[in-house]
């Protein structure tokens, strides 16, 4: 029973149900999987289990992140204590460009379900020690006794975030929790971002599978990665209506091709980040198109910024994906965009001399936001107030561009 579904079509901005979906992972908890951790957990035929007092560091969690949109997580779990309270979503990403101690965790999700209460909530995850703040509230009326087994989902599509459990006797019976960016009387509910986890916060629970579904086609024409540009900084929280994930480039390009294609950006990435995305997500899901927007958080740091560059390329092109790589938009401190861009130039004609890096083509993104389109100066109208990521007129601009210039990523 796929929740998300129903929510598929609702808001400013969200993608047309796909004809087909792609099984990212689907892990029976019998044993810990390669490629997860976990922390106050014990295995056995039955799945994963948890008892007595848990909390935000007693979990279990894939250890890849990944920002695939629309996506869904899907869990199974028994409840061995009939009064448990547990929570699942994501637990926020680990600032891995920037060396703090203790790490920063940010815009994570948190579907809290507290059976002792009878109450649902949803909250940001910023934090592998304090439990967020709940931004949603809901009754819990699905019936619950010791023993019962339930399903519990999360999920996002552009704007709209879905949570939603039922108890698997009478899956008919949902208590939800729906978020819509595009409503402006709804809260910012994060960014989807980290690891997916679930959570043993106290009681006693068995989780016995746990899956992720990439609500896309298996073949879609395009998909876009990269950095904060790319995913929509400001673009719902800081900068004025309409408010909307729609309105990115991206989206637009998606929405023009009746929804096939996905969005895997993350805010706050450098080109190696990017490129990890890119090493995951392709080989599940190979588009036709490849887009790529990297380099913004390597203006200071260029070196960080070739060689990874140089890996997502070659990856894409050894799956027979056409790679589209974005000139950087022009920022407040150019610093080495100028260097960047005539490196992802060189990489169009010949692969900077190595024929197994040269690229498909090439969005002329900095002469689309740049005044008189010189490249190098910010058009004002097209810039959000921090005057480095593109407001809606200016993901407008790009769009225009592609349209123009790249038209056959238009549908």
């Amino acid at each position: 029973m796929r929740l998300m579904f129903n929510n598929l079509a609702v808001g400013g901005g969200s993608t047309p149900p796909p004809t087909s979906t792609v099984l990212m992972f689907n892990e029976a908890l019998t044993s810990l999987p390669s490629d997860w951790s976990q922390s106050g957990f014990t295995f056995s035929g039955s799945g994963a289990s948890a008892t007595g007092v848990g909390g935000m560091g007693t979990k279990i969690y894939y250890d890849v992140p990944f920002y695939t949109d629309p996506v869904e997580l899907e869990a199974t779990f028994t409840l061995d204590n009939a009064n448990s309270v547990i929570a699942f979503g994501k637990d926020g990403w680990v600032r891995k460009n920037v060396n703090l101690n203790p790490p920063v965790y940010q815009r994570g999700a948190f579907f809290k379900v507290d059976f002792t209460s009878n109450q649902i909530s949803f909250g940001i995850a910023e934090s592998v020690t304090v439990e967020p703040t709940p931004i949603s509230t809901s009754v819990l009326t699905i019936p619950h006794a010791q023993g019962d087994v339930f399903t519990i989902q999360i999920g996002r599509n552009t704007d709209i975030l879905t949570a939603s459990i039922y108890n698997n006797n009478n899956p008919s019976l949902v208590n939800q929790i729906v978020l819509d960016y595009a409503v402006a009387s709804v809260p910012f509910w994060g960014s989807f971002w980290g690891h997916p986890a679930f959570w043993h916060l106290d009681g006693g629970v068995t989780v016995s599978n746990f899956k992720s579904t990439a609500l896309i086609n298996s073949s879609p024409k395009v998909a876009f990665f990269g950095d904060s540009i790319t995913e929509g900084r400001h673009l719902v929280t800081e900068y004025p209506s309409p408010h909307s994930l729609g309105n990115r480039y991206g989206s637009k390009v998606i929405a023009s091709n009746n929804g096939n294609g996905y969005m895997s950006p993350k805010g706050g990435t450098k080109a190696e980040q990017i490129k990890d995305e890119v090493n995951y997500m392709t080989p599940l899901v190979t588009p036709e198109y490849g887009v790529v927007m990297a380099g913004t958080n390597n203006r200071s740091f260029a070196n960080d910024f070739y060689a990874p560059f140089d890996e997502l390329c070659l990856t894409m092109n050894n799956l027979g994906i056409k790679v589209v790589a974005c000139r950087i938009p022009p920022a407040s401190s150019q610093n080495n965009i100028n260097n960047m861009n005539s490196y992802i130039d060189q990489q169009l004609i010949d692969g900077n001399g190595r024929p197994e890096y040269k690229i498909f083509d090439v969005i002329a993104a900095d002469v689309a936001v740049s005044l008189n389109g010189d490249k190098v100066t910010q058009n004002p109208l097209y810039y959000t107030f921090d005057n480095l990521h593109p407001n809606v007129l200016g993901h407008q601009a790009i769009y225009d561009e592609i349209a123009a210039n790249n038209s056959y990523l238009i549908g």
